[in-house]
């Protein structure tokens, strides 16, 4: 009878471990630098598939950057970034996915900060982080 009830809890306790999603781990390139970025695969797999050049992009460059504009004015210190650069790019393996990558800069201290952004074709932002210069 024990054994019967601990191999349930057991079965029960590893049916929650494997539901356990990890995050799909993207690494991109951006002006020199190693940006990593961190989608839930639960996104991937709800996100607006798109083939270019038979229709528009359901989220438009004007769209995405109005995401990223809303981010930011929800931070104080982000209020004054100026846009660098807002690409359209393909989710690697992920052959009709596309995001947009947008960098931003503010200063602190007299010193530029760059920040990352992805904008999904859902509309849904996520924060980027670029790798520090150790890990090259």
């Amino acid at each position: 009878m024990f054994r019967a009830v601990l191999t349930g809890l057991l079965l029960i306790a590893s049916s929650s471990v494997l539901a356990l999603q990890f995050p799909v781990e993207m690494i991109e390139g951006v002006e020199g630098a190693r940006v990593v970025v961190n989608i839930n695969k639960e996104d991937l797999d709800k996100e607006v598939r798109w083939t270019p050049f038979e229709s528009a992009p359901p989220v438009t460059v004007t769209d995405a950057l109005g995401i990223v504009r809303t981010h930011l004015a929800k931070n104080p210190t982000l209020k004054d970034a100026t846009l660098q650069e807002i690409q359209l790019r393909r989710i690697p393996h992920h052959e009709n996915n596309w995001h947009y990558m947008v960098m931003v800069q503010t200063m602190r201290e007299g010193n530029p900060v760059l920040h990352y952004y992805v904008v999904l074709m859902s509309g849904k932002l996520f924060t980027a982080i670029r790798e520090p210069e150790s890990y090259k």
